[in-house]
């Protein structure tokens, strides 16, 4: 009597609270039949009494299973999953599937009916494998009955298991409530080998039920060797792939760097001060950094530059715009083709091109037109980028990462654990390492020498604060998912990728000692004074000779030391050294430090800125609601 009160007392709390409008939509039961064969295998019918208003339930229901659980190791298993049959109303009904993340999700009902109003049975059976654990002295089944992803509440949860004829369970537990709560809302049976759970209270949202048996040794065959290996095979699918997929690539890129992407020696570096015959700053930079890139920008400014002291356009440095005016010197055919470019851009004599924000639509233009023609004259001459090898390393590379990435196993969150800890982490440290090498370089100010001690301290501090923690997780999710190991070897994959792609490309014999040519001219142009003074040959210090050699300083980025020495050898000779300008240069200046400076910062920050952007056992202590296999969760549709 006391539990029939009970239970009516549950059920009037229920109608009150969680289902309050006669009108909302519930799961009035939810009954699951486990039914365990001798081999392990499970058939599950699961019978979901709904009642639909048209609101979410339009079509019918939708069931998600997880295909992984952990098995008594805590490894993460992939299980199988077949569908036997789906019945509405005691009738057959459509259904289909769809793979949704870690599981497979079964939508019940036909998108071309609607639902009539009203109560509903939905039956759902399938089979699966693997979700027996198999401990030392005994084998266990953790059932997560209902899974704690559906959208409605519950009013009745029950669930049978049974056993092979002849079999009883030697202990039985369940577990009620939201995810990893260990609630005991519910009731266990016992009578041969048949095991029956019942709740004792509705389910709200969220809310469901686990239950589990514990099997004598003997009561289920022992696994095969050949099936122990084919479950191995399907655990370990990602990682398979993914480490052969490592292998393969780096064995070929290794092989295409050695056919074709190794540079030519390198020759003897002498200095020299007048570039390579026939090289316009412009090519300089293109060919110094084997294409244009970010530096881009770099080579128009030179090139604007050269144009100026060759007296084809005069330069204005504004506060906020810079002016290229065109002079009345008629375009020379020996012109370098880029800087052909560059004064179609500007117009005939007496026009002039504005680099301003309301321009960045037109610089940008020009700066396509300008890289265009000099590729065009000059592609393959000078290196080879061998992007052919790069495209086939990168699809087999894609290939092998979708493959590993498609049979992954994956866990929530784990693909952002993989990305920090097999991706973002090793790229921060490298370029972190870099940037600290550039800062403690010999020839770097005392300033950055102690920024790059510092960034190394940093650094220092957080390889042994975080190194731990970091090594730590990843030992962690490689001994209990092999999926990791396939992971981390497709984040080497993508590493693997950009960094041949860097070293694929190659100058060609004459690029080489071109190269070594523009290694010679920098060499001249920012070596210290006394020693330019005591190279045999070198021509003296003039204004023109700075200026002649003023835009190959700005491609080469050593504009600065080049600057430096003419300032100080024009002020031993004038003693006026704030007072030079060139002809061709107008801008509020003190000298040549300040407009060279101005300008050769300034032209390419002010182009690049005008343009537009574009487990454990549930029987020691480890189970809880949510724990085991099946699972999931569902909703209407």
């Amino acid at each position: 009597m006391t539990t029939t009160f009970a239970r009516f007392l549950a059920l009037f709390f229920f109608l009150a609270t969680v289902l309050p409008a006669s009108a909302e939509e519930f799961i009035l039961s939810y009954d699951s039949t486990i039914t365990i064969a001798k081999n392990g295998e499970l058939t599950v019918t699961e019978t979901i009494k709904t009642r639909a208003e048209g609101d979410r339930i339009k079509h019918g229901i939708y069931r998600d299973f997880p295909l992984y659980t952990l098995d008594a190791d805590g490894k993460l298993t992939k299980v199988g999953f077949n569908i036997v049959s789906v019945k509405r109303d005691g009738a057959v009904e459509y259904w289909d599937t769809k793979w949704i993340d870690g599981g497979i999700r079964i939508y019940v009902g036909d998108a071309d009916r609607l639902l009539t109003k009203g109560d509903h049975v939905f039956q759902i059976t399938y089979t699966t494998d693997r979700q027996i654990r198999h401990f030392g002295t005994y084998d266990e089944l953790t059932w997560n009955v209902t899974g704690t992803g559906w959208e409605f509440p519950m009013r009745d949860v029950s669930a049978t298991i049974l056993l092979p004829e002849g079999a009883s369970p030697s202990e039985t537990a369940f577990f009620t409530g939201p995810l990893g709560a260990v609630g005991k809302d519910a009731h266990a049976f016992t009578k041969g080998n048949r095991i029956s759970f019942v709740s004792t209270r509705p389910f709200s949202k969220g809310e469901g039920m686990t239950v589990a048996v514990k099997l004598p040794k003997g009561v289920l065959d022992t696994l095969s060797t050949v099936l122990q290996r084919e479950w191995w095979m399907r655990d370990h699918k990602t990682m398979i792939i993914g480490c052969v997929g490592l292998l393969v690539v780096l064995a070929y890129y290794f092989k295409a760097w050695h056919a074709v992407g190794r540079d030519p020696a390198a020759g003897i570096v002498v200095p020299r001060w007048d570039p390579p015959e026939g090289i316009s700053p412009g090519l300089m930079n293109y060919i110094d950094h084997q294409g244009f890139e970010e530096d881009g920008w770099t080579a128009v400014s030179a090139s604007a530059l050269d144009l100026a002291v060759k007296g084809y356009v005069e330069i204005e440095n504004l506060d906020d715009a810079i002016i290229m005016h065109r002079t009345h010197k008629q375009m020379d055919d020996s012109l370098p083709v880029g800087q052909k470019t560059l004064l179609t851009t500007i117009g005939p004599p007496s026009h002039s091109f504005t680099i301003n924000e309301d321009t960045g639509r037109a610089v940008e233009k020009m700066g396509k037109r300008f890289f265009a023609a000099v590729e065009k004259e000059h592609k393959g001459r000078y290196f080879e980028s061998n992007i052919i090898y790069s495209a086939v390393g990168f699809l087999v590379s894609a290939a092998f990462v979708i493959g590993t990435v498609y049979f992954s196993q994956h866990k929530d969150n784990m693909w952002e654990f993989m990305l920090v800890a097999y991706v973002c982490v090793p790229v921060m440290i490298a370029l972190l390492t870099i940037w600290i090498g550039d800062l403690l370089h010999p020839k770097a100010s005392l300033k950055d020498k102690l920024g790059g001690i510092a960034l190394l301290s940093l650094l220092a501090y957080g390889i042994v604060a975080f190194g731990g923690y970091i090594i730590g997780a990843v030992w962690f999710e490689i001994t209990h998912d092999p999926n990791s190991i396939g992971l981390g070897a497709a984040g080497l994959i993508v590493l693997i990728n950009l960094l041949f792609f860097s070293l694929m490309g190659a100058p060609t014999p004459l690029g080489r000692k071109i190269m070594d040519e523009i290694e010679g001219l920098r060499l001249y142009l920012r070596v210290a004074e006394k020693d330019r003074m005591n190279m045999q040959g070198a021509p003296t210090m003039s204004p023109q000779h700075f200026e002649t050699l003023l835009p190959y300083a700005v491609a080469l980025n050593v504009e600065e030391p080049w600057t430096e020495a003419f300032e100080r050898w024009f002020s031993k000779a004038t003693e006026d050294s704030e007072n030079y300008v060139p002809g061709w240069y107008h801008g509020l200046v003190k000298g040549p430090s300040d407009w060279i400076g101005a300008f050769s910062s300034s032209v390419a920050s002010t182009i690049s800125a005008t343009i537009p952007q574009s487990s454990s056992s549930s029987f020691s202590g480890g189970g809880f609601s949510g724990s085991g296999g099946g699972g999931g969760g569902g909703g209407g549709w």
